[in-house]
């Protein structure tokens, strides 16, 4: 959650920070990850509002647009079309009155992707892309193994170890039993 915040806090949007995260006081307990003292307010997923799981009166879009229209970038920026790929990011940065982007997150194909993936990040928080996005742009393993997360049980940062073989899916055992050419994915 450090790391969200800060990149909200970054980009100075305050309007998709305030819709995704919400700051409560505590009084019984500390969290020691954020370094907080009894009565200090600390961050909490605010996106689903209704913590009721299925039962909730939450209505989840399986299609929005921010993420339809971060994907037609995403496709334009791989076909070479640069300066469509950034009009239609700046499409989703005006709504939420953020700047264009710059001419160096423009400059390069690589610098759009990048700055792509960040504006997935912040538009999409908690709705399930970013694992995809990640694994779509073969980022999972540096993402994973460089994030900077302590274990509130022990104090110890944690270790995620992650490997290529750790991001597959195992193959279902009825596919496996379907075609016995398919051999399960490596644990």
């Amino acid at each position: 959650m450090h790391n969200l915040i800060d990149a909200y806090d970054a980009e100075g949007d305050v309007v998709r920070k305030n819709a995704s995260v919400i700051f409560e006081k505590v009084t019984d307990w500390v969290d020691e990850y954020w370094g907080n003292a009894k009565g200090s307010s600390i961050p909490f997923a605010y996106k689903m509002k209704n913590a009721m799981g299925w039962a909730s009166t939450d209505r989840l879009y399986i299609l929005r647009y921010g993420d339809i229209v971060l994907l037609k970038a995403e496709a334009l920026n791989e076909t070479g079309d640069l300066t469509d790929a950034a009009a239609e990011v700046n499409k989703i940065r005006a709504r939420v009155n953020l700047a264009p982007l710059t001419a160096a997150q423009t400059a390069t194909k690589d610098a759009l992707r990048t700055a792509i993936l960040n504006e997935r990040r912040l538009e999409l928080a908690q709705e399930g892309q970013r694992w995809d996005d990640l694994k779509r742009h073969n980022l999972v393993v540096s993402t994973m193994n460089n994030l900077q997360e302590i274990d509130l049980r022990t104090g110890q940062p944690t270790q995620y170890n992650v490997t290529e073989a750790k991001t597959l899916l195992p193959i279902p055992q009825q596919e496996l039993d379907r075609n016995p050419q398919l051999v399960q994915n490596p644990l």
